[in-house]
């Protein structure tokens, strides 16, 4: 494990290595799963304001739903994205049978998709005092984990962008250091 300030960084994450392949998996991880996507608060504000630029990147079940419960949910105590009734996020779309995203698809201004989704398979959790990033290993990422030890991709590597996105430049720079063997003057 390593410790980045409140961050604690599992093993896992740091020796993993990961490519998603969609062709392969095709999109399994937005069509199934253990519950909705969580949402932060600010990602809630930016789908209601983007909800036009949306429907027309999304499936017609999706944009029922979201035309019927909004673009979030309250699931258990956390803001979430609404889960279609076969358990695929509202927001998920799919073409020539792979599953993406539509907010990716709206390209939404700064906006890429939420940060939970950006981070997968990586998973944020808070024990106190710490925020701890795990990996949320389950077998329909197989295809990811043979392509990343094929073509030697480190899933921090991989997920660069939507680490420095959550957590900033520095706390991944510090990351990759401590990776490198090197110690950070931080």
């Amino acid at each position: 494990m390593l410790l980045i300030s409140d961050i604690l960084v599992t093993s896992e994450v740091l020796e993993a290595f990961f490519r998603c392949e969609p062709e392969r998996c095709r999109g399994a991880c937005c069509a199934t799963g253990e519950g909705p996507v969580p949402l932060l608060p600010e990602e809630t504000e930016i789908l209601a304001a983007a909800q036009v630029r949306l429907e027309g990147c999304l499936d017609e079940a999706g944009r029922a739903l979201l035309a019927r419960a909004g673009t979030s949910i309250l699931y258990g105590n956390r803001l979430s994205a609404p889960l279609l009734d076969n358990g695929a996020c509202a927001y998920a779309v799919t073409r020539s049978g792979i599953v993406s995203c539509g907010i990716q698809a709206a390209a939404i201004p700064g906006f890429p998709k939420p940060v939970s989704c950006h981070l997968y398979p990586i998973r944020e959790r808070f024990r106190a005092p710490y925020r701890v990033l795990f990996f949320d290993r389950w077998n329909i990422c197989r295809p990811a984990l043979e392509s990343g030890r094929r073509t030697g991709t480190r899933l921090v590597d991989f997920l660069e962008a939507a680490l420095i996105r959550r957590f900033g430049c520095d706390f991944y720079r510090r990351l990759r250091d401590r990776l490198a063997g090197k110690e950070s003057g931080c």
